[in-house]
């Protein structure tokens, strides 16, 4: 149990350190720095550090904490006994929702770094797009898997909605249905 505790806690800890870091750099900076820095960023592409992790573009960062997520469910599912489920339940619960928030913010930022590139999206507002609009692209795709706040207006970024889209339906499906059942097995 100690082990699974650690575990969720430390993915926990790193999906939300990762959330917040990336909400507090990303919306406190003008927005043409900001789409300066989104440009550059897409333009080169994964860094060392991340291609060696095998974080190759970013869609591997949500694909990978939708794995954590469902690896933690499938954990506290098989091995967690009555005793322990009353700890690891809430862990498994608080690592999806880190693990989907990360989801959310990893495609709002290839969305934003998309944009910057010049692969528009067209938002139904006068003013130019923040980052924070981006995010609720992403979040409107997580949640409904639907896109209501913008049209991608170039076939990057139509692919990555659709990547986004599926990897959501994927997430909401198995690793939602999986934490369902282990809160709806706390009370029994």
């Amino acid at each position: 149990m100690n082990i699974a505790a650690a575990s969720c806690a430390a993915l926990a800890t790193a999906f939300i350190a990762y959330v917040f870091w990336t909400h507090r750099v990303f919306s406190h900076e003008t927005p043409a720095e900001l789409r300066e820095v989104a440009k550059k960023q897409h333009q080169r592409g994964a860094s060392t550090l991340s291609r060696f992790l095998g974080m190759k573009s970013a869609e591997s960062w949500p694909i990978s904490a939708s794995g954590a997520a469902l690896a933690v469910a499938l954990a506290v599912t098989v091995y967690g006994s009555s005793d322990t489920r009353v700890i690891l339940t809430p862990l498994a619960l608080i690592t999806a929702a880190a693990s989907w928030a990360t989801v959310v913010y990893s495609f709002a930022l290839r969305y934003f770094r998309l944009d910057s590139a010049g692969e528009s999206f067209d938002f139904d507002i006068h003013e130019d797009p923040k980052f924070t609009d981006f995010v609720t692209l992403a979040l409107t795709i997580s949640a409904a898997g639907a896109q209501s706040a913008a049209t991608p207006r170039s076939r990057a970024g139509l692919t990555a909605v659709r990547t986004h889209i599926l990897l959501a339906y994927v997430f909401n499906a198995i690793i939602l249905a999986l934490l369902v059942s282990l809160a709806a097995g706390l009370g029994t």
